[in-house]
């Protein structure tokens, strides 16, 4: 789904940002990039607490236009109980140390997605343990030999792997649909005035769009954090082409981000979304094409 060849890298998009790296203090009130939901980019608070979780995801999934054969995406919806967390626990999930006395919408959180994590390296044929530890800037560690991906979004997680011999990164989001009045205090922060431009000439509803592109530029980052190694902005990326009728994307990077990333690259990506979310994806394959 990308169009440039990409470096090969170990680590995977963090499932949280580490705070007060240098250069973040003018994101600070944003969520940011790569399913940053706590951390050093923070969700606009207006973005918090949108109502009551999805029932199932599983309705959604299907959705998404081009999913590559070789790709193993699960989702599963959770409530946040403690019968939850219990259930988690009793089916050989563990939480790691640092997560000991987080509160309970966190820990459950954490181990919904490991629990899709888990199952879709089973449906992908990993044959081994299931470990997936935290790396030292809040990544998942993959197995050796795969890459993936894990989002959550209001009692709903989600986890797509693939084998590393073919992809090089995952990115997946999804997204609680962002009411219109929440979203326009903040879209200076989030895109372009082209991207706004554009949500308008397709006609898409303005709470919708701007959900698309908070969501796509995630995935962005989390497709392209192996390569680049550092996180970056979401000015750094416009949406520039949206068909809505088969849910495909264009971004282009607006900076240099690594080796083989310069400014004016295009990337592709593919969204889905019903009444209350938005999924998407961004690949970054090893044999790149456009």
């Amino acid at each position: 789904m990308i169009m440039v060849p990409i470096k090969a890298n170990n680590r995977n998009a963090p499932d949280k940002v580490p705070s007060g790296k240098p250069g973040q203090q003018r994101r600070h009130a944003i969520r940011g990039w790569g399913s940053m939901r706590r951390g050093g980019y923070r969700r606009p608070r207006d973005l918090h607490n949108m109502g009551r979780p999805l029932p199932t995801a599983l309705a959604m999934l299907p959705r998404l236009p081009h999913l590559p054969a070789d790709l193993a995406l699960v989702s599963r919806p959770f409530q946040v109980d403690d019968t939850q967390l219990d259930a988690l626990l009793d089916s050989g999930l563990a939480l790691p140390p640092s997560l000991a006395h987080a509160v309970l919408k966190r820990k459950v959180e954490f181990l919904s997605g490991r629990d899709c994590a888990r199952a879709a390296l089973a449906q992908a044929g990993h044959a081994g343990p299931f470990e997936l530890p935290i790396g030292d800037d809040r990544a998942p560690c993959w197995p050796t030999g795969w890459v993936g991906s894990i989002s959550h979004s209001k009692g709903c997680a989600a986890a797509i792997v693939a084998q590393a011999t073919a992809y090089r990164g995952i990115g997946l989001d999804l997204e609680r649909l962002i009411p219109p009045e929440r979203a326009a205090p903040l879209r200076e922060q989030i895109g372009h005035a082209g991207e706004w431009q554009l949500g308008e000439t397709l006609g898409l509803a303005p709470g919708l769009w701007f959900t698309l592109v908070f969501s796509l530029k995630e995935a962005l980052f989390k497709a392209l954090y192996p390569q680049v190694g550092r996180y970056f902005g979401f000015e750094d990326a416009t949406l520039h082409a949206f068909a809505p009728g088969q849910g495909i994307a264009r971004l282009r990077l607006n900076a240099d981000l690594a080796p083989g990333l310069p400014a004016g690259t295009e990337v592709a990506a593919q969204a889905a979304w019903n009444a209350e979310h938005v999924l998407s994806l961004c690949l970054a394959p090893r044999d790149a094409h456009a």
